[in-house]
């Protein structure tokens, strides 16, 4: 653990992933695997960052536990909390067909922009960074009620997220080497780089709202009120 801050970070996720699926409401915390499934996949992005950072790896590899752990650990964060605690989702529907479509336009959709701006010479975190906020508006044209999704999983995981990291670079003065501090823009807030903090904030929206868009959920009107943990999802949402 000592050689393997990546590692720590990473499994500090995993703890908080865990505590939000244990807070939410029953049916939230039924379709917490789904996150985990469909956020898997995100682990490849590590591989176009080498020039970004290099941290420490079990193996020494390129792509390693580490970016699996934090891909399906954070995707189950950022469903479990602002679903469970502040969105007002009242139905989600598993529709294995419905949901497999959307979740591979919106990625395969994602992949394509990521590719034209690197293409055009942007760094992997920019590219990213954009990508993220514009997949972010385009859910967000198709159901403005989501916002809420979007809010709640921005700032939670950007408290979050900055948390750990700085607490991984004191216990762990030699993380600080992993990053390529030379290729970034050198703007930084409390320390941190400006590239973190942007991809932190824009992760943590635009997770919610791909789930969201792929299990079809439908919100609460604007003012109404229920008490989310003791209630169930209408007959045929997600069970």
């Amino acid at each position: 653990m000592v050689s393997h801050p990546y590692l720590f970070g990473s499994l500090a996720i995993g703890v908080a992933a865990l505590a939000s699926v244990a807070a939410a409401p029953r049916y939230i915390r039924r379709s917490a695997w789904t996150a985990a499934l469909l956020s898997a996949p995100f682990t490849l992005v590590s591989l176009d960052y080498g020039a970004y950072w290099h941290p420490s790896r079990l193996g020494g590899l390129r792509l390693g536990l580490e970016d699996l752990l934090l891909s399906v650990a954070s995707g189950v964060f950022l469903w479990s909390l602002p679903a469970g605690w502040s969105s007002g989702l009242v139905q989600l529907q598993m529709d294995w067909a419905v949901m497999l479509r959307r979740y591979a336009a919106v990625t395969l959709a994602g992949a394509v922009m990521v590719g034209i701006f690197r293409g055009l010479g942007a760094n992997p975190s920019l590219a990213l960074t954009v990508t993220m906020a514009a997949v972010s508006l385009g859910i967000l044209v198709l159901h403005a009620s989501y916002w809420r999704l979007a809010m709640a999983g921005s700032m939670a995981y950007l408290t979050l997220y900055l948390a750990i990291l700085k607490c991984s670079w004191s216990a762990f003065p030699e993380f600080l080497s992993a990053w390529n501090w030379a290729g970034l823009c050198g703007v930084t807030v409390l320390g941190i780089p400006l590239e973190e903090i942007g991809w932190a904030a824009g992760y943590g929206a635009v997770w919610p709202l791909i789930m969201a868009y792929a299990l079809q959920a439908r919100t609460e009107p604007a003012g109404e009120k229920r008490n989310y943990f003791d209630r169930e999802p209408d007959e045929g949402a997600l069970s």
